[in-house]
């Protein structure tokens, strides 16, 4: 689904580092592959919310032009 969405151009360029890393990151959150780290949880927040939240801009923006 992300390969998609990168390939059809709904992902920007500079966001696809972090288009990638997400569901891996939903992975480990809602099946606990592992012990989750809260200080890892942390850091990414901290240091990548500003590209979570452009990414979802992306998604929205594309979701509503299918169907407004």
């Amino acid at each position: 689904m992300v390969k998609a969405l990168i390939e059809s151009g709904v992902v920007p360029k500079r966001l696809r580092r972090i288009a990638i890393a997400v569901p891996g990151m939903r992975n480990i959150l809602v099946h606990g592959y592992a012990e989750v780290r809260h200080d890892i949880i942390y850091e990414t927040l901290r240091t990548e919310l500003d590209e979570l939240g452009a990414l979802l801009e992306a998604l929205v923006r594309e979701a509503e032009e299918l169907d407004p």
